[in-house]
């Protein structure tokens, strides 16, 4: 113990200066109306100062602030069928058999249960996931690595997306093998924050095949599906009404011809229907100038004709894929294009540049001279060195063709390549507004999720809910407070408001810690501070305990004094060391509001343990000094001795 009353005085001061020092930003910030926030933004200097402030003041949880909470898993099913290196029939029969068992138990592990189902069916797992492996349990092995590499690379890339979006004190945090719980506190927004760290933003450039293509493929489905029509009923042809709002001018001219007319007068230039109604798919479809549409009331009629869903996973169906041909693929567009229409496209299936080639994203405004899009939100992209070379190469090779941006397998613009395109330069339209723009470009900066995540569980705590709770905490808080000091009083005299006094410094310097180090404080963590009470002034019950038995024993009070903070102080700290590897314990492996409680409690023990023993015995130092003569101590006995 430091014998200077100097030095003790200066560290107990400095300490606690620092801490007003840390927590007064919170004091202004939170002491501010809403008129005044309001005023404050009315002019840069004003938000200037009202940013520095948020930002220093101590950081509230969800469950003070309101925000979300999101528990998102992994799809392990769709990334272990990604890497797969060849694929056929009778592969993707027992994939898709082991993935519906999967998803009838999602405890199991799905790489002993996709193995299970292989060797049942007498197939090597090597030749369909590269025969560099030596047997199915190489593979198994190789699998279960990937999965834990894609939860690690998710979780760091949702990360980066929340750190972008300035979301002050986000928990982003792993549990179990393929689960990510995020929470993100004082969020706006809880829908465009969840897109945005659910967005897998894979982004791809694919070539758009030739009208006449596209007009052959879809006469080929209208024959595949007016077949499987006839032969299983499975797609009545009248089941969806054609869009008649649009006729075709010809009455039903071949969809190839259809495709290739050029748009001479103001008729054409509309929307017009493709094809007559006995034809299963393109009835439902209509052509424009440059697109065949699909309108709105048949989109996820059309969708369900090419398309199948397996859980979270939307494949195409294998006839209409054999029909369209391997190497291709239809697309539509993310949003209507056109009065409630999406664009249908048919694209190359191989990309010819990805999103891996990015390295900058940045939202804007479009100022080049097409008219139609003046004004609008875009987002620019630079490209690596590599990419650029490669983009010149596919633009110069491909001038008067149009080329898909496809984000997520949904086509976000489909521009005509006006000439080749050097210097790794481009941009994506389509964006509603700039926020919009700013999301997107946030998930391109940050890189696609190696597999998409699922919410699994959520819940949105409004801000008026936040401000109950805050309320509800500060009322605990206090109460708490006063009824302790109260007890001490009461029970100790003087040396009861000595441990107050040392109270009132604890509570100061662990907000302070809370506040300078940019800790959360949640619900659970004012739970903490108010335990920590509790515990404070039991430091000081040890202590004064331990005094009176001395006083009983014939001690003076200063001989009582320094025995009693001597002997009981290796108890207090082998108390506190023990409920400190409790917090850690707590911090280390639970989830957001256990968190909370284990981070107040252990800055409590620390504060508890400097406020218990060194400001309490500086304090009684003072007031029973050795040069002090006849001084009776107050500490709740009917007898005292003089100090000596």
């Amino acid at each position: 113990m430091i014998k200077s009353k100097n030095v003790r005085a200066v560290i107990i001061v400095v300490c606690a200066a620092l801490s007003l020092f840390a927590l007064w930003p919170s004091f202004k910030f939170y002491n501010l109306s809403d008129a005044q926030k309001k005023e404050m933004l009315k002019t840069p200097e004003g938000t200037k100062e009202l940013n520095e402030l948020q930002s220093k003041s101590i950081n509230l949880g969800l469950d003070l602030k309101g925000g979300i909470h999101l528990v998102m898993e992994t799809d392990v099913v769709t990334l272990y069928e990604s890497i797969a290196k060849t694929k056929d029939a009778e592969f993707t029969r027992v994939f898709e058999k082991a993935a519906e068992e999967y998803r009838k138990n999602p405890d199991a592990v799905f790489s002993n249960v996709l193995r299970a189902h292989f060797e049942e069916a007498k197939l090597s797992m090597p030749a369909y996931w590269g025969e560099r492996f030596k047997d199915n349990a190489d593979v198994v092995k190789f699998m279960d690595e990937q999965s834990k590499d894609a939860v690690d690379r998710a979780q760091q890339i949702i990360r980066n997306r929340v750190d972008q979006f300035g979301v002050s004190e986000p928990t982003i945090q792993k549990q179990g093998d393929h689960r990510i719980i995020v929470e993100l506190p004082g969020v706006e927004d809880p829908a465009q924050a969840k897109n945005l760290i659910q967005q897998t933003a894979l982004l791809e450039f694919k070539l758009v095949k030739d009208p006449q293509d596209l007009g052959t493929a879809l006469e080929r489905l209208d024959v595949y599906f007016a077949k499987v029509d006839t032969v299983s009923g499975k797609i009545s042809a009248g089941a969806i009404s054609a869009d008649t709002s649009k006729k075709s001018s010809d009455g039903g001219t071949g969809l190839s011809a259809e495709l290739q007319k050029s748009s001479s007068d103001s008729s054409q230039k509309d929307s017009s229907a493709l094809a007559n109604l006995d034809k299963p798919l393109t009835k439902l479809l209509v052509s424009s100038q440059y697109d065949v549409l699909v309108p709105e009331n048949n989109f996820e009629y059309v969708k369900s004709m090419l398309y199948y869903q397996v859980g979270e996973r939307v494949k195409m169906k294998p006839g209409v894929q054999q029909v369209i041909g391997e190497s291709n693929d239809i697309i539509f567009s993310s949003k209507p294009i056109f009065e409630g229409h999406h664009a249908l496209y048919l694209v190359k299936k191989q990309p010819e540049l990805s999103g891996a080639v990015i390295t900058e994203a940045k939202q804007d405004i479009y100022q080049g001279m097409d008219p139609g899009l003046a004004g609008r939100p875009i987002v620019t992209l630079k490209m690596t060195p590599e990419g650029s070379k490669r983009w010149a190469i596919v633009t110069g090779a491909n001038v008067g063709k149009r080329i898909a941006v496809v984000l997520d397998n949904k086509v976000q613009s489909a521009p005509n390549i006006q000439e080749k395109i050097s210097g790794g330069n481009t941009q994506i339209t389509g964006m509603e507004n700039l926020i919009e723009a700013k999301s997107l470009a946030i998930a391109l900066r940050a890189g696609s999720l190696p597999a998409p995540v699922h919410v699994m569980e959520e819940r949105t705590i409004g801000p008026s809910l936040g401000a109950d709770s805050i309320d509800s905490g500060k009322m605990a808080f206090w109460i708490g407070f006063v009824v302790i000091a109260l007890a001490m009083v009461a029970y100790y005299r003087m040396s009861g408001a000595v441990a107050d006094m040392a109270l009132v410094i604890n509570v100061l310097l662990l907000f302070g810690v809370l506040t300078g180090f940019g800790f959360t404080l949640t619900l659970p963590g004012i739970a903490g501070i108010v335990l920590t009470m509790g515990m404070a002034v039991d430091a000081n019950v040890l202590i004064y305990e331990r005094i009176r038995e001395e006083i009983r024993l014939g001690k003076t009070v200063r001989a009582a004094i320094e025995t009693g903070f001597a002997k009981a102080f290796v108890t207090i700290v082998d108390a506190n060391l023990t409920t400190f590897g409790t917090g850690i314990v707590l911090f280390q492996f639970g989830t957001g509001p256990i968190k909370g409680f284990a981070l107040t409690l252990m800055i409590g023990i620390v504060t508890t343990i400097f406020t218990g023993v060194f400001v309490s015995r500086f304090i009684m130092d003072l007031i029973y000094d050795r040069s002090t003569i006849e001084r009776q101590m107050s500490i709740g006995i009917s007898y005292t001795k003089t100090s000596a």
